[in-house]
């Protein structure tokens, strides 16, 4: 090092105006050193994520809490046979605030060689209170929706390809794995009397269902720090009462650090099936689809 970097003040002895200078100089040097060994590594994301300098396997982490803003359309046939529908724009983040009661999405990877685990988990619960037109005896009314949603989706993959498409660098790999999806809604009617607020209907329901999924992952790396990834799954397949889906998305990557990547792209999902025809809803048919954002942290 001293060959390559040298502070005058730190060497040899000084006198006169120069001895006073000695201790702000000498603190420099100290302040350029500590700043040349917090530098971080590389930051980079690669198609060798997984395996050693040597190619031998080694253990990759990625793991990506995410905000995900769809637009959605959907439609359900209720239990008498009747239709209804709703569609509704990307959200605004006033629009979440008002009406989110907690949110966690998070998707993590683990590679090992060509070997990898990935477990993706989605929380979201929400409450609107909606004012109605007063009653026949004009006592205001209000109708209050909580609606609560889970999934979770672990899986294995296996790198199928991992080399050059048209001189850059590409990965390809195939998935399996299963979903558990649950939810959750209450819906109250409440009307104010001359006792106060007085419960006029409350329906609740809930289910959960499981489907299997299969997919394929695939990234091309034009420089050292950027990533663009592309996933396609299937899902459903006609298990849980009928039900199919499919899920894509494209995805790009910028590593700010060699530990923390800045992500963001579009996702799309849809999900179709039938339920009990005891139930009030015994069919659904929805599609989301919008911008997602996301950091992901590497060790």
């Amino acid at each position: 090092m001293r060959s390559l970097f040298r502070c005058n003040s730190c060497a040899g002895p000084a006198t006169g105006a120069t001895a006073l200078s000695r201790p702000p100089a000498r603190a420099a040097c100290v302040a350029v050193f500590l700043l040349l060994g917090l530098l971080p590594a590389r930051a980079e994301v690669s198609p060798q994520d997984g395996y050693t300098k040597d190619g031998a396997p080694q253990i990759h982490i990625e793991l990506a809490p995410y905000l995900w803003l769809p637009a959605s359309n959907a439609q359900v046939t209720l239990g008498n046979g009747a239709t209804a529908a709703a569609s509704a724009g990307v959200p605004s983040l006033s629009q979440l605030a008002n009406v989110l009661t907690g949110a966690f999405m998070g998707v993590g990877v683990l590679r090992y060689g060509p070997w990898s685990g990935e477990l993706n988990i989605d929380y979201v619960g929400a409450s609107q209170n909606k004012g109605l037109p007063p009653d026949v005896l004009g006592r205001p009314r209000s109708l209050t929706i909580d609606v609560s949603t889970v999934r979770v989706a672990p899986g294995i993959g296996y790198q199928v390809f991992n080399g050059f498409v048209g001189g850059i660098p590409a990965t390809l790999d195939g998935r399996v794995g299963f979903a558990w999806f649950s939810a959750s809604s209450t819906l109250d009617l409440d009307r104010i009397g001359l006792l106060g607020r007085e419960r006029v209907i409350g329906i609740s329901q809930s289910g959960d269902f499981t489907q299997p999924w299969l997919g394929l992952r695939g990234a091309i790396y034009p420089s050292p720090r950027w990533r663009f990834m592309l996933e396609a799954q299937g899902q459903g397949f006609g298990v849980s009462g009928g039900s199919w889906g499919w899920q894509v998305s494209a995805i790009g990557t910028w590593a700010a650090t060699s530990w923390l990547n800045l992500n963001a792209g579009f996702m799309a999902l849809h999900e179709s099936g039938n339920l009990d025809a005891s139930r009030a809803v015994k069919a659904f048919n929805a599609t989301l689809y919008g911008p997602v954002l996301s950091v992901s942290f590497t060790f």
